[in-house]
C-alpha cells in the first residue's frame, strides 16, 4: 500500500490486493481513502464499465468526516487485473473478492454504497449475512431488474476500448452515460479523466471490453428477488433516476412500502444512474450514513 495523492487533508492510498477464483489469482485495485484506524468504515461498489474513482467526491467529503472509504476497481474494471477467461466476470467472482476484502482489513461493521450493478452486489453482500453491513445506499438497482433495463443499458455501453484519439474515446463514454443527471463541466471532465488513459498514439478506456459479451451473453430474463428485499434487516436509503428504467418509481415505492426503514430519494430529470458526484446527492448520502452511527 502507498500513498498515492492528497485532496486537502484527506490522505488517499492505493491498496492492490491479491484474489484467487477458479484456480487463478488477479489483483484487486482498491484506493483507501481517511484514517485506516476509522471507526467507521463505508465500501463503494463502482457499477457496469465505471471503476473506483467515481466516487472521488463523495470519498472525498466521507474521508473528512473521520470515515475510511474503500473504492474497489473490481476485476476487469479501472486498474485491477483483467481474467484470463471473461466468461468468470460476474456476481460470483465479484462478491468473492469484495468478501474476501472485509475479511481482510478486519472490518466490524460497514456501511456499502452500490450504484447499479454495484447496488446489486452490495445488496447481496447484506442479504447474505456474511458482510457486517450497518446501513446501504442502493443507487438505481434494487431486488427487481427487467430485461428490457439490462437491453438498455448494454445498447449504449462502448463496444471498443481502443480509441484513434481522445475526442472519440470521451464521445463513446458520453453516449454511455447519455441518460445520467447533468453534471457541472468540471465535474463531467473529471469523471472523464478517470476512464480512460493515453498509451502511445491511442486512448484507452479502463475496462476490458470483453465484459460487455460476457453480461449480454448472460442476460436473459427478468429478475424479481423482492422476498428477499422485505427480509433485509439493514436500514436503506434507495436512490433512482425519475426516468430510470432499472429501477422506475413503481419499484422504488414498492420497496419503500415493503420496509419502513427504507427512505428514497427521486433524482429529477434522471434515468439510469445519478452521478452521485453533485453537493445536494452527497449531502444527502453522507446524512444518512451518519443518522443513528457512533
Amino acid at each position: 500500500m502507498g500513498v498515492v495523492g492528497e485532496s486537502g487533508s484527506v490522505a488517499v492510498r492505493r491498496l492492490g490486493m491479491r484474489c484467487a477464483f477458479a484456480g487463478e489469482t488477479h489483483v484487486l485495485h482498491v484506493y483507501d481513502w481517511g484514517p485506516v484506524a476509522a471507526r467507521r468504515t463505508a465500501l463503494c461498489i463502482h457499477g457496469f464499465l465505471g471503476n473506483g474513482r467515481e466516487y472521488d467526491p463523495l470519498a472525498r467529503a466521507l474521508a473528512g468526516r473521520g470515515w475510511r472509504v474503500l473504492c474497489p476497481d473490481l476485476a476487469g474494471h479501472g486498474l485491477s487485473t483483467r481474467r484470463r477467461d471473461a466468461s468468470e466476470y460476474g456476481g460470483a467472482l465479484y462478491r468473492s473478492d469484495l468478501q474476501r476484502l472485509i475479511d481482510r482489513l478486519e472490518i466490524p461493521d460497514l456501511a456499502v454504497v452500490g450504484s447499479s450493478f454495484g447496488a446489486v452486489l452490495a445488496l447481496r453482500l447484506a442479504i447474505g449475512g456474511a458482510a457486517p453491513v450497518r446501513r446501504l445506499v442502493l443507487n438505481d438497482a434494487g431486488p427487481v431488474a427487467t430485461a428490457a433495463a439490462l437491453d438498455r443499458v448494454l445498447e449504449l455501453a462502448p463496444r471498443e476500448a481502443r480509441y484513434p484519439d481522445q475526442a472519440s474515446a470521451e464521445a463513446a463514454l458520453l453516449r454511455y452515460w447519455s441518460e445520467r443527471d447533468t453534471l457541472p463541466p468540471a465535474e463531467l471532465r473529471a469523471a472523464l479523466a478517470v476512464s480512460m488513459v493515453r498509451r502511445g498514439e491511442h486512448w484507452f478506456l479502463l475496462h476490458d471490453p470483453r465484459l460487455v459479451r460476457t453480461f449480454a451473453r448472460i442476460r436473459r430474463r427478468d429478475h424479481d428477488q423482492i422476498e428477499k428485499w422485505a427480509a433485509l434487516a439493514c436500514p436503506t436509503m434507495v436512490i433512482h433516476g425519475e426516468r430510470s428504467l432499472m429501477l422506475p418509481p413503481p419499484v422504488a415505492r414498492r420497496m419503500s412500502g415493503l420496509r419502513p426503514d427504507t427512505r428514497v430519494l427521486t433524482v429529477p430529470e434522471c434515468g439510469h444512474r445519478p452521478w452521485l458526484r453533485t453537493p445536494d446527492q452527497i449531502a444527502a448520502v453522507v446524512a444518512w450514513l451518519e443518522d443513528g452511527g457512533d
